[in-house]
């Protein structure tokens, strides 16, 4: 795929992150953005042309200035958030435009899909989740003691009917069942139940977020971790 396809990939995972932050439509055909999004490329050092893919280099604090310079509301309150959830984006995209989990989630996609029908939830919001918290790796394990593909706690786990958290098969249906209850318990609101799925319900409902926009009201009390993990969940997922 042409290098400039691949950079109008990445400049639709920034717009989604803006659109997201922000709260304020990003018009990704205006000449002024194009040409803000070429600099950011170049400054930030998010395209390496030698190798033909993102580079390892860029810098954080170059793309908050990016989305600075778009001069958003709310980009200075969500700015560190949103330059995060951004790299994350577009780190994770190959040459040919692709995400570098894309081969492992066909891995698993058979799984993903009957879970998802049982459940009811988005297969591309599972495939997200998975990407974000284990990258498709089945023995992954957090600090925590998350588990597996989901990243499934022990109690969680076992609440939801899950022996063993290693097994694909187990831990995807389980955490897209864990998944579903949240989004019917916060009546629908996703970024409400990813951050529920991330932080926990009980600190969700202790702060009394209900919805997205009241999500975003807070968003600056939540652990770093959290809006972290919203925006990257969010990125994957387009």
């Amino acid at each position: 795929m042409e290098i400039n396809t691949t950079k109008a990939m990445m400049q639709q995972q920034i717009n989604s992150q803006l659109n997201y932050y922000t709260g304020k439509k990003v018009q990704s055909d205006s000449s002024s953005n194009k040409s803000q999004f070429d600099e950011l490329l170049q400054e930030a050092k998010i395209w390496d042309p030698a190798l033909g893919k993102a580079s390892e280099e860029a810098d954080s604090e170059l793309i908050w200035g990016y989305l600075a310079q778009t001069g958003f509301s709310n980009v200075q309150q969500y700015g560190e958030q949103a330059a995060s959830a951004v790299w994350s984006a577009i780190s994770s995209l190959s040459p040919d435009g692709g995400t570098r989990g894309s081969s492992k989630s066909a891995q698993y996609g058979s799984l993903i899909e009957a879970a998802s029908q049982k459940y009811g939830v988005d297969v591309s919001l599972v495939e997200a989740v998975i990407q974000t918290e284990s990258n498709f790796n089945a023995d992954a394990v957090s600090s925590a003691g998350a588990k597996g593909l989901m990243q499934l706690m022990d109690g969680t786990a076992r609440g939801l009917g899950v022996t063993n958290s290693y097994d694909p098969q187990q831990n995807i249906e389980g955490g897209t069942r864990y998944l579903a209850m949240l989004l019917k318990k916060y009546n629908g609101n996703e970024q409400v139940a990813l951050a529920a799925y991330n932080a926990g319900p009980g600190r969700i409902d202790r702060l009394g977020i209900d919805t997205d926009a009241e999500l975003q009201q807070k968003l600056s009390i939540l652990p770093q971790e959290t809006q972290r993990y919203i925006g990257k969940v969010l990125a994957a997922k387009v």
